[in-house]
């Protein structure tokens, strides 16, 4: 009776908040959060499950940054009609480069490494080291610094051998020791989460991700999930709402997916967020046995993934509040090869402070 009571009371101080008021708070909070105050009360529950909030929380207009073999370009793309508009190209005809938080790191020309802001537009060019040819650049969230991970391939039975530099005035690369005895190249990093570098690394025997701590500077190894069945299956890693998440997609089919999320990096302790999610690929052409697919988390905070062939172009974006895709084909988008995509992001930082 009393707990009825109070419930009751809690319903009551829940409707006491006008509909507006709540949608302007909601619409402002991550979806992680949403579905935890979908349990508080039937009220709230009601009022984040229906379609038009969920409708008026979703992006209007998405605006990547692509890369692909041609460069880094600067899209947007309307939800309601898939169309692409090319805003322009920051970086042409590049070496390799590293996006982080509207910055990127990239090699090429004369200068060794060099960092441009899309959202500025400034460019400097940074001391030299023979480590620069593969590199990854990051944020490191405890000293509120930029760093950068460079290092040498010289064979592949010679441990690698990295530096880091700490984008700040006067500094210099340092040695970082390679404790897990590293060998094989590593390639770019898929992700950057938790102030850690991630890659995905599959030598046809074992699966493991490989980490590097950008405050402390230290390489780890990241169990992948129990669960996953490594024949017949595609892996991605992908960042969402700052957390590292592993999804696993069936060859055969491609159409499902499983996705875990990881909760703790020094105990490789994952959860499964979503079970056998069904991509909506029917009535679309895609050659599936061409396809790419990438995956990343919507700046409103729901899931993209964004598939493409030969011939055609989806984002199929995932609402964790009501459990469904939507799916849009995009029209205008000319990209050559494979390619990459990030979210755009303002950055208004001085690089002044870098060298």
């Amino acid at each position: 009776m009393v707990k009825e009571k109070k419930q009751k009371v809690n319903e009551t101080c829940f409707q006491a908040l006008s509909n507006d008021l709540l949608s302007s708070i909601f619409i402002k909070c991550p979806a992680k959060s949403l579905c935890r105050f979908k349990c508080l009360s039937k009220y709230w529950y009601s009022l984040i499950q229906n379609q038009v909030f969920i409708e008026e929380r979703q992006e209007k207009l998405y605006e990547w940054e692509i890369e692909d073999e041609d460069g880094l370009h600067y899209y947007t793309i309307e939800d309601k009609d898939g169309l692409a508009t090319h805003k322009r190209t920051h970086v042409k005809d590049h070496s390799p480069l590293s996006y982080c938080n509207g910055l990127i790191c990239f090699n090429g020309g004369c200068h060794p490494l060099s960092v441009f802001n899309l959202t500025t537009k400034k460019l400097v060019h940074l001391s030299y080291s023979q480590y620069c040819y593969n590199f990854e650049f990051g944020f490191d969230h405890l000293s509120k610094k930029y760093k950068i991970l460079g290092w040498g391939v010289y064979g592949s039975s010679i441990p690698l051998a990295f530096q880091v530099l700490t984008l700040v005035k006067n500094s210099s690369w340092r040695r970082v020791k390679n404790r897990l005895g590293l060998s094989r190249p590593l390639g770019q990093a898929v992700v950057n989460a938790y102030g850690r570098f991630f890659w995905l690394q599959d030598d046809g025997k074992e699966v493991r991700i490989i980490s590097f701590n950008l405050a402390n500077e230290k390489f780890g190894i990241i169990k992948v999930p129990n669960m996953i069945k490594k024949e017949n299956f595609r892996y991605y890693v992908f960042k969402f709402e700052g957390s590292l998440c592993w999804v696993q997609q069936a060859k055969c089919s491609l159409e499902s997916i499983d996705i875990w999320m990881l909760k703790s990096t020094r105990d490789s302790v994952w959860a499964m967020i979503t079970k056998t999610l069904t991509l909506p690929l029917r009535d679309t052409n895609l050659q599936l046995h061409n396809s790419t697919f990438s995956f990343l988390a919507a700046l409103s905070g729901e899931m993209l993934v964004v598939t493409s062939d030969r011939d055609e172009r989806y984002i199929f974006m995932y609402s964790f509040l009501n459990g469904q895709f939507k799916r849009i084909k995009v029209t205008g988008l000319n990209l050559s090869g494979r390619f990459s995509v990030h979210n755009h992001v303002k950055n208004y930082v001085s690089l002044k402070n870098f060298v």
